[in-house]
């Protein structure tokens, strides 16, 4: 599921000549490092192939800023030159 929802953004990117971003959002992406490492590398090697430079973003509410995440952070920023993290505040103040 993952590989073909990159690959529609790949054609639509070629097809459309817009500039893609992906976001990494939905329950809390930082419990799934794993998977988010997954997409990645898939959505680049997609991107290196077909000359597209993707934006990657994050929208976290921020429970799980932890060592694993931070190392996720500076290894992808190593790699793309910036990854965008939205902290979302949302919920019940407590």
């Amino acid at each position: 599921m993952i590989k073909n929802s990159i690959n529609f953004l790949i054609k639509n990117a070629i097809v459309t000549g817009q500039k893609k971003v992906i976001t990494l959002f939905g329950g809390e992406p930082t419990l799934y490092i794993d998977l988010c490492e997954y997409a990645l590398i898939y959505l680049v090697n997609q991107c290196r192939k077909n000359k597209l430079t993707p934006n990657i973003r994050i929208i976290t509410n921020g429970m799980n800023f932890n060592e694993e995440f931070q190392r996720f952070i500076l290894v992808w920023k190593a790699i793309m030159g910036t990854v965008d993290i939205l902290l979302s505040l949302d919920g019940n103040p407590e």
